[in-house]
């Protein structure tokens, strides 16, 4: 082959190798719309507002499905460590199980001793709140430390950090993930999306927390009776 036809062939190799390794960072580099048309930055902005909580379960908790799950009696005493500026998230999340029917309930208690869970900051990584299922031996509730940064006087970080709690109670009672959007075990808690808080009623928020699938759940689980709070509560 002629010297110059060579060096030809040589450099179309080389531009053809260059092509491989830049093609994938060309392509990065443009936002791509997704199937339904939307650009990634626009389903990052939509996505912005969800609370995930994929996996915010104990990892010790798994021996809690080799035993009864359901909690005897009718109390789960508990101690906390929350600052006062999370006792309105903290208590209507209490309150919320408390008042939909079940036969046990959450009753709070300055003595450690009696205290069979307890409610708390933790170091926990991306998850906003984690906690123990079931029936364990010293059950807890950790709300990220991201948390004690974050201006409890807004209304929507209120009901946020009060979902919060109401779902992690919830896998205190027993109780996994479901896969039904807008449920309150939703391992994502899309509070705006699912209308628990409304931009066009600020200080207001949607009362039925709890879903009237799960309530039915904790009732069959623990007794008593359903019940449902009114539409719409005040902060």
């Amino acid at each position: 082959m002629p010297l110059r036809s060579r060096s030809l062939s040589l450099a179309a190799s080389l531009l053809a190798a260059f092509a491989v390794v830049l093609g994938p960072l060309a392509v990065d580099a443009v936002a791509t719309p997704s199937p339904s048309g939307a650009t990634p930055r626009a389903v990052a902005a939509a996505a912005a507002h969800d609370v995930h909580l994929h996996s915010d379960t104990a990892p010790s908790s798994a021996s809690a499905r080799r035993a009864p799950y359901a909690w005897s009696g009718k109390r789960i005493r508990y101690t906390e460590s929350i600052p006062s500026k999370w006792d309105w998230s903290l208590s209507t999340a209490v309150a919320k199980w408390n008042t939909s029917g079940g036969g046990i309930k959450f009753v709070r208690t300055t003595n450690p001793r009696k205290a069979r869970l307890h409610i708390g900051y933790g170091n926990i990584g991306a998850v906003a709140g984690m906690a123990t299922v079931g029936r364990v031996p010293r059950a807890w509730v950790k709300l990220s430390s991201r948390y004690s940064t974050v201006d409890s006087l807004d209304a929507y970080s209120r009901v946020e950090v009060m979902s919060i709690f109401s779902h992690e109670l919830g896998h205190v009672l027993g109780f996994e993930h479901t896969t039904t959007r807008c449920s309150l075990m939703s391992p994502v808690l899309d509070v705006r999306g699912c209308g628990t808080v409304r931009e066009a009623q600020p200080g207001y928020y949607r009362c039925r927390t709890i879903d009237a699938p799960l309530v039915g759940r904790f009732v069959r689980t623990y007794g008593g009776r359903a019940r449902y709070p009114a539409a719409v509560c005040r902060i």
